[in-house]
């Protein structure tokens, strides 16, 4: 399983948010947010995605579903009150998505665990994570918690 925790340690990842001026704290929206456009878009077509991170050529599928992705980030991004403002989004343009893809093809193609079921563990990784801290287990207990609490009528 790919955790959120290594692309915000990821060293080219860091150096990215550095350059284009994305401090600690926007950081973890922005991986967060590219996790979750990821999410999104992977779902829907687990094969083309698994296409997209295999270090074979892409085709104009892969192209047109890496097009996606990054507009789908860069919305999502603009949308979020995130406190991050247009000029570093624009920034973020054609250098944090294909950064971030690259991380996780190479972790994909580092592990047994690739093609289809490799992106199908990825992305259960992907626990959206709504205090920002990039993990997101917690959120998911809280829900669990929340849930039980529910059932037994507390």
């Amino acid at each position: 399983m790919f955790d959120l925790k290594e692309l915000m340690n990821n060293e080219t990842v860091k150096g990215i948010m550095e350059k284009v001026g994305v401090s600690k704290e926007q950081a973890s929206s922005v991986i967060n947010t590219a996790a979750s456009t990821m999410k999104d878009k992977f779902s829907g077509n687990v094969e083309q995605a698994s296409s997209l991170l295999s270090k074979n050529e892409n085709t104009a599928d892969d192209n047109r579903l890496a097009e996606e992705v990054e507009e789908g980030f860069l919305s999502k991004l603009s949308a979020d009150d995130n406190g991050i403002d247009d000029g570093i989004i624009s920034k973020l343009k054609g250098v944090a998505m294909p950064a971030i893809m690259s991380v996780m093809s190479s972790k994909m193609s580092g592990s047994n665990d690739g093609g289809t079921s490799g992106i199908t563990s990825m992305l259960s990784g992907f626990i959206d994570d709504k205090d920002g801290d990039g993990i997101g287990m917690n959120d998911v207990m809280d829900t669990v918690k929340g849930k039980l609490g529910g059932l037994f009528g507390k």
